[in-house]
């Protein structure tokens, strides 16, 4: 018997399960939430490579960034309204509309005629990859024991390194031999697949899907998740104007996403305070790390 299926016995002499993510109690479930990220976090890369053959159809320059900044000025409003919903109702009926609202994007991007239309379809694409981003987390703390969340979190990690490695071949594969909207086709056509295998984890799971903490105020915390959306649009416009305008941007929109943070995160993040504060700042600096000199290198300079 594989070692990660036995049973074994802690010091308190309580009987703890030892599964592996990938047994058969949690197989659907894991290939579905793997696959929802891999297709995600495609799309995310895929964007980048076949960019500028969109800005070339399109006639787009002068939106080029504004094509990246959108998603993630967007997706944190999907973040902040998915977790609050959640919160207050369960992860079940968020996903659903996450994952509806992500397709709803793909479809506009793959049909965009104009680049402001494309510009329109990254703000519903952000929206729900920023929502499903959060209810995954959510999903996860619901239906895997702690024991298994490591291991979890080291096939997301995975989930994430393949599409950045192959991704960007497979996008110029598709915009050479079909054209750049199958790249947001592919994706579509792809999700409802990914979302059938995760639903019956959350029937086998029905009972803690209820909410977490339904008193978890939202409407000032979605205020400001607008509002740190704005600044981030500031950011990506700055390119668009001359030297001192794009200054002025600059400046703005740092000003914005101070104030704003500080009341979307928990006190004492942008100090690093000891615990989860810390634990959160150090994520977005991997994640800066890892978005921001992807932002600026596709940057039409």
């Amino acid at each position: 018997m594989d070692i990660d299926e036995r049973v074994a016995k802690i010091d308190e002499g309580v009987t703890v399960t030892k599964e592996s993510v990938w047994s058969s109690r949690y197989l659907m479930t894991t290939l579905g939430i793997f696959s929802i990220v891999v297709l995600t976090a495609f799309e995310s890369l895929a964007v980048t490579t076949i960019m500028p053959a969109v800005s070339r159809d399109l006639s787009g320059d002068a939106l080029y960034g504004l094509v990246f900044a959108m998603t993630y000025a967007t997706g944190v409003i999907g973040m902040v309204a998915a977790g609050s919903w959640s919160d207050r109702r369960g992860p079940k009926a968020p996903l659903l509309l996450a994952m509806t609202v992500f397709a709803v994007g793909l479809l506009l991007a793959g049909t965009a005629n104009s680049m402001f239309l494309l510009v329109a379809a990254r703000a519903v694409q952000g929206i729900g990859s920023g929502a499903i981003s959060v209810v995954i987390y959510v999903l996860l703390a619901r239906i895997y024991p702690s024991v298994l969340l490591p291991k979890i979190f080291a096939a997301f990690s995975v989930a994430w390194a393949v599409p950045s490695v192959v991704g960007p071949s497979i996008a110029g594969l598709i915009a050479d031999h079909l054209h750049w909207r199958w790249v947001f086709f592919g994706v579509l056509i792809l999700l409802p697949v990914a979302l059938l295998m995760t639903l019956p984890g959350i029937r086998a799971n029905a009972s803690e899907m209820g909410p977490g903490n339904p008193e978890n105020p939202w409407g000032r915390r979605l205020l400001w998740a607008f509002a740190a959306a704005a600044a981030t649009l500031c950011l990506g416009m700055a390119a668009q104007f001359s030297r001192m305008i794009a200054i002025a941007f600059v400046v703005v929109g740092l000003t914005g996403l101070l104030l704003s943070i500080r009341h979307l995160v928990p006190s004492g993040t942008l100090i690093a305070k000891r615990g989860l504060p810390s634990i959160i700042l150090l994520r977005a600096l991997i994640s800066g790390a890892f978005s921001v000199p992807r932002f600026i290198w596709c940057w039409p300079w």
